[in-house]
């Protein structure tokens, strides 16, 4: 089922707009081809799908290879941890890193916080909201 559009939806504004008030979209074009870039997220392990969230590319287990943490902002949106397994693709160890129920994460922030030679990692979540 479709979801009703509000007076103020975004995808209305520009037909309720006058002419003069819209940017062409020749403005917006490329001076040279760009090429087109696939989507191989699924094909490589990362296919995490969610709401605006976060995003970490940093060498978690001190391998050398850089693994990849992410974070939804939804309340019911799982933070997933992606290890690299040296060969093009990831694996998921969310839970192996302990992270199964850490979720809705706005934002997140890395650095060895406790200066013991490991990545940690800081989530941000929902202050906005209120206490709840």
């Amino acid at each position: 089922m479709a979801a009703e559009r509000g007076p103020h939806d975004a995808r209305e504004l520009p037909r309720r707009r006058p002419k003069r008030d819209l940017i062409p979209p020749a403005v917006f074009a490329s001076e040279y081809p760009l090429p087109a870039f696939e989507n191989v997220a699924q094909q490589v392990g990362v296919d995490a799908y969610g709401l605006a969230g976060g995003a970490i590319l940093d060498d978690f287990d001190n391998d050398g290879r850089l693994d990849l943490m992410v974070s939804h902002s939804g309340f019911e949106e799982q933070t997933r941890f992606f290890h690299n397994r040296g060969d093009g693709t990831f694996e998921d160890r969310t839970e192996r890193a302990g992270l199964a129920g850490e979720m809705g994460g706005l934002n997140m922030v890395q650095a060895d916080y406790d200066n013991d030679g490991l990545v940690d990692v800081l989530v941000l979540r929902g202050g906005w909201m209120g206490p709840t």
